[in-house]
């Protein structure tokens, strides 16, 4: 876990109980994680650490293996939740979102004139303190308008009508075409630490499995 582009100190890392990354199709990814917040000195709420994490604070987690981490998320940190139980240690819970979340602010009504779908994802992103990466689409609209909606759901509407992606990687937003031809397939190797981690690029080990059928 890296906070604010630092990687968290052994002496804050060893408190943390629990990790999960949530990355879903047409949803938000997510992500959550809690640490120990032990009496009497409760650091991360009332101590030196209660400072460390604040809405807004600019998350990082990897995933994976001694070297072998991979970047789940990039996000903002948007909710603290600590908890103050009658007994056993108190923790604090920490949740954010990828930087997506910056387009699902307040509903906008706004028209655009004489432009391409595009030049309004970028101008939308930009406004949210995006970069901007986007193919481009050689159609003039006469008029388009965002009618009571959140910049996110009308830049949805915008990849919908277009046959487009969006998704925010980092801090940029991509507006691309799908990329229908490549494929989807993974293959997950359990009890086979050597052989998971081995070639092509498409093989991934689990630690652990537990369907539910």
């Amino acid at each position: 876990i890296k906070v604010n582009g630092s990687e968290l100190q052994a002496d804050v890392s060893k408190y943390v109980q629990q990790v999960s990354v949530v990355s879903k199709p047409d949803m938000m990814d997510t992500f959550t994680f809690t640490l120990a917040n032990p009496l009497p000195a409760m650091r991360f709420t009332h101590g030196a650490d209660a400072r460390l994490f604040e809405f807004g604070t600019e998350v990082v987690i990897l995933m994976g293996y001694v070297d072998d981490l991979h970047e789940m998320i990039f996000g903002d940190l948007t909710a603290i939740h600590p908890t103050f139980p009658s007994g056993g240690v108190p923790t604090i819970g920490l949740e954010g979102q990828s930087l997506m979340h910056r387009l699902s602010g307040c509903n906008k009504t706004r028209t655009f004139q004489k432009t391409k779908p595009h030049d309004i994802v970028s101008q939308v992103g930009q406004d949210a303190g995006l970069s901007v990466q986007v193919d481009p689409i050689d159609l003039e609209m006469e008029y388009v308008i965002q009618p009571n909606q959140s910049d996110m759901e009308f830049l949805k509407m915008i990849a919908r009508r277009h046959h487009r992606e969006l998704l925010v990687t980092k801090k940029t937003l991509t507006f691309q075409k799908p990329k229908d031809d490549q494929p989807k397939s993974l293959n997950f190797i359990w009890c086979g630490t050597q052989e998971g981690f081995a070639p092509p690029p498409d093989t991934l080990p689990l630690i652990s499995f537990t369907p539910h059928m």
